[in-house]
């Protein structure tokens, strides 16, 4: 399990987080890390921004849990994905 605000670079190759597996494509330095008190986001679909703790008690997801759900962040430390969870509108995303 990963410990709290880990952070880590995701590469071309991958890298392990938890039981997941995250790869990157493109040029976009782009990490993963755990959950912190205070973190927000926009997901995709909505307007404005949303506390993570609130997305997490809206989906469910125990306390226990939430620590291993990785979140994709830019360089800027803006949350782009939680998890495969949702993802937020500021990615691009190919269809």
């Amino acid at each position: 399990m990963p410990r709290r605000h880990l952070k880590k670079r995701i590469t071309t190759s991958g890298i392990r987080w938890g039981q997941w597996f995250i790869k990157k494509s493109g040029r976009t330095p782009l990490y993963v890390r755990s959950w912190k008190s205070g973190d927000r986001f926009e997901p995709a679909g909505m307007r404005g921004s949303k506390k993570l703790q609130d997305f997490f008690t809206d989906k469910k997801i125990p306390k226990s849990e939430r620590l291993q759900i990785p979140l994709v962040v830019n360089s800027r430390d803006e949350i782009l994905s939680v998890g495969n969870l949702r993802w937020s509108r500021k990615v691009k995303q190919k269809n």
